[in-house]
């Protein structure tokens, strides 16, 4: 900076006496050398910013020559551009060259190269061009976006998925091929406008993962919403290679390697919102498959009172995990919303300053302040069970084991838990009682679980009906019958669907909420167990201490109107044999139905 205070005091800008005075009051004032020069040194804004451009060598922004690309314009978001005062001018060989207030912010380029995953130019331009240039983003963006439409449409016709079939076999299967068509086209607009488009409608329609998977003659992109596989587009082979190496940039994968698996992780802004990216690519028959799992930050600071759990759940649950020790386990299958409910219990415990919590995880799914996490590392032989023993050594409160998979890892889990520690962990059971028969089948005695474990819980993933567009409707007959004996006790009246809308894509659903099986370990429950009981002896006890099935907490919220008879259905195993038990429970007591809805009200039906 003295360089340029030099420059400005030989060609008469500024006085010797004031240029001595002027990096104090810069640092007095909190102000930027740029807003210094212009506030305390009495600069106008293009004298100071041609001042830095001719002795830094940073070139200015010509607003009458320079023409601004309106697939760099979309490479930011509005809000964002306006706050950090940048404005995307074109893209060149993967670096973004952005015209910008104050070039020397190395936060805003910083945050500028996060959002893209490019390195920056900067350019020095006057406010009012940076306005002016930001004035067109709305049309800019919609001309991305048509332009994205357009290709995607070109793309996705008849014509050019025949013209796709033809492509080589040797060009298919060669690495050498592969690698020469990626170096030819990564700087292809149309190849950053259709990885950009595919990763920023993937937001926009709320999707938790996508899919890029070669066939025969196309690549198919799915997205997963609300749980489901949505296919969006077929894009012709002709343009696998590129756009396959383009995702693998973004994500930090090596384009080079296509014949090993591949994962990874990265943050990455899109439509302004922060989102870790977990990367997996394999090779398959017809080239390389990439799914990418979308993880926005805000989920793993979820509260345990937003999981669509009933008050008597919720107090169940936060009683559990408040205490000092023993062992806390969640059940479910894949994609059931485990490891919310994991990190909902960590978002409570954190908060006490006190505790020590360490996580080993596979993988590890958000990055929580305060917390503690390791990834699991065969390579290195770091797994559960030698992660779990050195966590032991690091004197911690609560300990988190993402998985349950083996006799060795559920010893020391079980044992940790008996020894002043609380343990949170996950296992592969279809209900809260067989928890228990898969403890005693990995080996465990029955005393370690008894002793041990002071609440399990079972949930799964139901669909919720979209609000725009929920109405009453009369379900099939059979799927009643197959129900009654649980509709009839929770004196189910009218039952609610979504017709489906433009809010939620035609599908009737928008967004996803839990239901529960909660089983708290009463003396007689483990009384029960340490003598072996079977699975049929430990309901009956716990229905008789208020425990209820997974298909009642479905009924519930199909009587709240929040979902529907046949998402019950899709996502919970139930037979009219087991409603039998249910409906003799229910028979001798008041269903009252407390839950809280979207916004957090209870209602009481």
């Amino acid at each position: 900076m003295k360089r340029v205070l030099f420059a400005l005091v030989k060609e008469g800008q500024m006085k010797p006496e004031m240029a001595e005075g002027l990096v104090t009051k810069q640092c007095a004032l909190g102000l930027s050398f740029l807003d210094a020069l212009m506030e305390v040194g009495g600069l106008d804004e293009l004298a100071a910013k041609k001042a830095i451009s001719r002795e830094l060598h940073i070139p200015f922004f010509q607003s009458t020559v320079e023409k601004i690309d309106p697939v760099a314009l979309a490479c930011i978001p509005l809000e964002q551009a306006q706050r950090l005062q940048a404005l995307p001018l074109r893209i060149e060989d993967e670096r973004l060259v952005v015209a910008m207030h104050d070039p020397l912010d190395l936060a805003a380029l910083e945050d500028l190269k996060f959002m893209t995953g490019m390195t920056i130019i900067p350019r020095f331009a006057l406010k009012k061009d940076i306005l002016e240039g930001l004035g067109l983003h709305t049309s800019g963006a919609e001309k991305v976006d048509n332009s994205f439409n357009e290709f995607i449409g070109d793309m996705c016709s008849d014509k050019a998925v025949e013209d796709s079939a033809g492509e080589s076999e040797d060009r298919k299967h060669s690495s050498q091929a592969v690698v020469e068509i990626e170096k030819a086209s990564l700087t292809d607009s149309r190849i950053v406008t259709l990885a950009n488009g595919i990763l920023s409608e993937a937001t926009k329609q709320r999707a938790t993962d996508i899919h890029v998977e070669p066939q025969e003659n196309y690549v198919e992109v799915r997205y997963r919403i609300d749980g489901t596989l949505k296919s969006v587009m077929k894009i012709p082979n002709a343009f696998r290679a590129s756009l396959t190496a383009r995702i693998k940039i973004i994500t930090g994968l090596n384009i080079a390697e296509t014949r090993t698996p591949q994962d990874g992780r990265m943050r990455i802004a899109i439509n302004g919102r922060r989102i870790d990216l977990r990367i997996s690519s394999i090779p398959t028959f017809y080239g390389e498959k990439i799914a990418l799992r979308l993880l926005d930050r805000k989920e793993a600071k979820t509260e345990l009172a937003n999981l669509g759990l009933r008050p008597e759940d919720l107090n169940a649950l936060t009683e559990a995990a408040t205490r000092p020790q023993g062992m806390i386990l969640t059940t479910g299958p894949t994609g059931s919303g485990k490891t919310s409910t994991l990190y909902a219990m960590l978002n409570l415990l954190r908060k006490e300053k006190d505790k020590n919590i360490v996580t080993i995880e596979d993988p590890i799914e958000y990055l929580m302040d305060g917390v503690n996490q390791t990834q699991t590392n065969p390579i290195k032989n770091l797994t559960f069970t030698t992660g779990l023993r050195a966590m032991l050594r690091q004197d911690p409160n609560v300990i988190l084991v993402g998985e349950i998979r083996d006799r060795e890892t559920a010893e020391i889990a079980f044992r940790a838990s008996l020894t002043g520690h609380l343990v949170l962990s996950t296992l592969h059971a279809n209900s809260t009682v067989a928890t228990v028969t898969r403890l005693l089948d990995i080996g465990l005695e029955p005393y370690l679980i008894s002793s041990s474990v002071i609440l399990v819980i079972a949930q799964r993933l139901i669909r919720l009906n979209c609000e725009q567009c929920n109405d009453h409707y009369t379900p099939d007959p059979k799927l009643v019958d197959m129900f009654r004996t649980i509709i009839d006790g929770y004196h189910v009246e009218h039952f609610s669907r979504g017709k489906g809308c433009e809010t939620c894509s035609g599908t009737g659903f928008f967004g996803r909420t839990a239901v529960f099986e909660i089983l708290t370990l009463s003396s007689a429950i483990r009384q029960l167990i340490v003598n072996r009981a079977p699975e049929e002896a430990i309901v009956n006890q716990a229905r008789r201490e208020g425990y209820r099935e997974l298909v009642e907490s479905g009924i519930e919220k199909v009587a709240l109107g929040l979902t529907c008879l046949e998402e019950i259905k899709r996502v919970v195993d139930f037979s009219p044999q087991q409603g039998k038990a249910t409906a003799e429970k229910l028979s001798h007591s008041v269903i009252k139905i407390q839950s809280p809805d979207r916004e957090g009200v209870s209602h009481e039906y």
